[in-house]
């Protein structure tokens, strides 16, 4: 097990360490465009100021524990599967980033998006550690985001300004609501309220939001702690249902709007 230090290497386009036993990596500022450290020893990640970096892989470094990625203005996909060790990842300020997808990591602790302003898809789904908080900002485009089966009852953050949010599966969870932004969670009787009242039936605008509520394929199917669902809509425009729709919400005790 050691350490790499290549900071002295800024003419670098391609590094590949790949199956080594290498722990920990120093990069330099370069016109670095692929990186290959797949099962390596590797137990920190940090990527910063990497402008021209387009690929990552990091399949197999069973032993890392923490992903911190900065700036790095070419990515657009990033994946984290059963790193069962993993424990935070950050990403921020990644412009080009449309889809990443973090799921099956039993020790997640922590995972922020924050400045993504092109990320399109999520799936954050079944990371099973209890106290997961997940953060995502500043990502307004976003289309898909998939939590489910999740056991943290921290509701997630997502941005509080979506227009194009067309499937929101949440699942199998154990959490309540959702925060979106800065914005508090709707309370009723003093308990949280899953409020998606900034999503529409129609195309007025309000509060910044723009977005057609028939057109949002919606799961809460298994959300063991729901107990307020909150929609904006009326009696001649229902949010339409199927018969299992809310299969396994045990606790549910009113729906705001029309069904």
């Amino acid at each position: 097990v050691f350490t790499v230090d290549l900071t002295d290497y800024d003419k670098l386009k391609d590094i590949n360490i790949s199956h080594s036993c290498v722990s920990s990596i120093a990069l330099p500022f370069s016109n670095l465009s692929e990186l290959h450290i797949d099962h390596c020893g590797i137990n920190a990640f940090t990527l910063s100021n990497q402008e021209f970096l387009e690929t990552i892989d990091i399949t197999g470094c069973d032993r890392l524990t923490n992903v911190v990625i900065n700036d790095c203005r070419q990515l657009t996909t990033l994946n984290f599967l059963f790193f069962f060790d993993l424990a935070a990842v950050t990403i921020t300020n990644c412009p080009n980033i449309t889809s990443i997808t973090c799921s099956n990591n039993s020790s997640l602790t922590s995972i922020k998006v924050i400045g993504c302003t092109n990320l399109l898809y999520v799936d954050f789904s079944k990371n099973s550690n209890p106290i997961l908080k997940i953060e995502i900002s500043a990502a307004r485009n976003l289309k898909e985001v998939y939590l489910y089966s999740l056991n943290t009852t921290t509701p997630p953050i997502l941005p509080q300004v979506n227009t194009n949010l067309v499937v929101l599966n949440l699942a199998n969870t154990q959490f309540d609501s959702i925060q979106f932004g800065n914005k508090s969670i709707t309370q009723y009787n003093n308990e949280n309220v899953l409020d998606l009242s900034m999503f529409f039936v129609n195309d007025s605008v309000e509060n910044g939001f723009n977005v057609d509520l028939s057109k949002l394929n919606l799961n809460v199917q298994g959300m063991v702690n729901l107990k307020y669902l909150k929609l904006n809509n009326d009696s001649s425009a229902p949010f339409i249902i199927s018969s299992n729709f809310f299969s396994g919400c045990k606790l549910l005790k009113r729906v705001f709007g029309y069904i």
